[in-house]
């Protein structure tokens, strides 16, 4: 019900589109949360992050990519019945071990989300079901806990990886990947990115650890090598994941801050609103 005040974008998206990193998520958590704000909505406060995962998650159709665009880190998010009555979306943090480094090999070529969804096939067995819910659980205790030798076994994978093998070669980049030094390797979303966890030596600053990142430079080297063979061309990035979601700053045309919601830097909304 409200007026649309002048708008000008500018989108600087970061995330490759389809390469299976949540582009369509982060992009899709930017635009109702830019919405909100310009809607008088205090973009800091618990309930309106709730009311964001609500909106993102119903409009995604899942929580999986959302819900850590909004929260940050480690997040498990799914639709659970209430006791009003209807679903509603749920996520919980997970513990990201101090020191850990993502190396992310991005091929050159993309992958059609819809495609690779259309390769699953439309039942599983019981026996890989129990495969996945077992390794899912290391998983989550591996974070928790900041175990990571056991992150090869807990990141084998049954229900989408092999039925997208013809799309993208990713066995070889995981095996490499683990013989470079990463403790687990993964196709990341529907593909073909692949993902490979190194580093967490408990360093909360992966700065000061040179062997961190040795290790992590050493996977991405392997990776990039193992392209080469394969000719798979793409690049390599080693980052490092945080626990902040979004952020939230407004301009008016004249340059001035209506409001600031950057986590850690203390700053309170002057405005709510948008002017000029």
């Amino acid at each position: 019900g409200l007026s649309m005040p002048p708008l000008r974008f500018e989108c600087q998206n970061a995330v490759p589109p389809t390469r299976g990193m949540g582009s369509s998520s982060a992009a899709l958590v930017a635009g109702l949360a830019a919405g909100l704000a310009i809607g008088g909505k205090d973009m800091r406060t618990p309930a309106t992050k709730k009311l964001l995962l609500q909106l993102a998650a119903e409009a995604e159709g899942h929580a999986d990519n959302v819900a850590p665009a909004i929260y940050g880190g480690f997040q498990i998010a799914f639709a659970a019945k209430h006791p009003s009555g209807g679903e509603q979306w749920i996520t919980q943090r997970v513990q990201l071990p101090s020191g850990m480094q993502c190396v992310l090999f991005i091929p050159d070529d993309e992958m059609s989300t819809k495609e690779a969804r259309a390769a699953l096939p439309p039942h599983l067995t019981y026996k890989d079901a129990v495969h996945n819910i077992a390794r899912a659980s290391m998983l989550v205790n591996c974070f928790a806990t900041a175990q990571f030798d056991p992150l090869r076994y807990a990141m084998e994978d049954r229900l989408h990886q092999p039925y997208r093998t013809h799309m993208f070669p990713y066995d070889p980049f995981i095996e490499t990947a683990l013989t470079a030094g990463a403790h687990g390797a993964f196709l990341s979303g529907a593909g073909p990115t692949i993902l490979a966890i190194a580093g967490g030596v408990g360093v909360a600053d992966v700065g000061s650890d040179t062997m961190s990142q040795f290790l992590a430079e050493a996977v991405s080297e392997s990776m990039l090598q193992k392209g080469d063979e394969m000719n798979t061309p793409g690049t390599v990035h080693i980052t490092t994941p945080i626990d902040a979601g979004f952020n939230s700053i407004g301009f008016a045309k004249n340059g001035s801050v209506l409001w600031s919601d950057i986590q850690g830097g203390g700053g309170t909304p002057v405005k709510r609103g948008i002017s000029g």
